[in-house]
């Protein structure tokens, strides 16, 4: 035996090759078992849409299918889970999480006619928007939020706020605003329309209208944004102050470089001069 098979280093390698190995298995399983639906002992619906699954990953992952394959219900029994009050697009991303513990991006990239004949995971903040549908580009992520934040799957609604959020950066820039605007304006009455909802869901709507409002204002005469503007009065206030925090910050960034600057003047005035060397120049 080497000292290169004994080293520390290359045994970590080794570990993590194992692990990577592994979960590329386990995630190329996992999703061809949901496709397929080979072994399903339980059955979801939605809308007229059905999914076969399986009891022993749903359970583990997410406690609502926990409680309703517990005994003491009807789907314990019937094992077929009804969810008509979510959107099907949604629970289709959300299963394909639980089973992958992935982001949907498949499923993006196929609602937008954009997926790739090799099933790319690439970025969805890397997508074209040129001649895509705006409204799924927004939507989508938004329905994944949701539904992650209503069934709590923490990771999946990270996921979901950070497309969200990369998407909102982008549309920071006029131009992208622009492409975008329906879609975006969608986004603004889907987020403003969903009634009471939690903090998480509060301060992601914040954050949206913050990554955009000076991009907003150039738009502001735009029908789309103005009657937004008048009809729902929340969207108007949280753009107010948005902007109004915008301004405040770049006050503030302009009161420290001029304190620098004057500090700079300061130190050239007192700097100590040496009498000798004065005289001999």
């Amino acid at each position: 035996m080497t000292k290169e098979m004994l080293s520390p280093i290359n045994n970590q390698k080794n570990t993590s090759l194992q692990t990577v190995r592994v979960k590329n298995s386990t995630y190329y399983y996992n999703k061809q078992l949901l496709r397929t639906g080979a072994f399903a002992d339980c059955t979801v619906t939605c809308r007229g849409r059905s999914w076969p699954a399986h009891r022993n990953v749903l359970s583990p992952r997410c406690d609502f299918f926990k409680c309703c394959f517990d005994g003491r219900f009807t789907e314990g029994q019937t094992r077929v889970i009804v969810m008509e009050d979510d959107d099907p697009v949604a629970v289709d991303g959300m299963l394909f999480y639980l089973y992958t513990l992935d982001y949907p991006v498949e499923l993006y990239q196929r609602l937008l006619g954009t997926e790739t004949s090799s099933g790319s995971d690439s970025g969805i903040e890397d997508e074209e928007t040129t001649g895509q549908d705006a409204k799924v580009y927004w939507s989508f992520d938004l329905s994944m939020y949701t539904i992650a934040d209503k069934y709590g799957l923490t990771e999946l609604r990270e996921m979901a706020e950070n497309a969200l959020l990369g998407k909102a950066d982008l549309a920071g820039k006029e131009q992208q605003l622009l492409t975008n605007m329906d879609g975006f304006v969608a986004l603004l009455e889907d987020l403003y329309g969903l009634g009471e909802t939690s903090d998480q869901m509060s301060q992601l709507r914040t954050q949206i209208v913050s990554s955009t409002c000076e991009a907003i204002t150039h738009h502001v005469r735009d029908q789309r944004i103005s009657t937004l503007i008048s009809d729902v009065p929340e969207f108007a206030v949280d753009l107010v102050e948005a902007i109004g925090k915008k301004r405040d910050e770049r006050r503030m960034v302009q009161r420290e470089e001029d304190k620098r600057q004057e500090a700079a003047r300061v130190r050239i005035c007192h700097v100590p001069m040496n009498e000798e060397s004065d005289w001999e120049d």
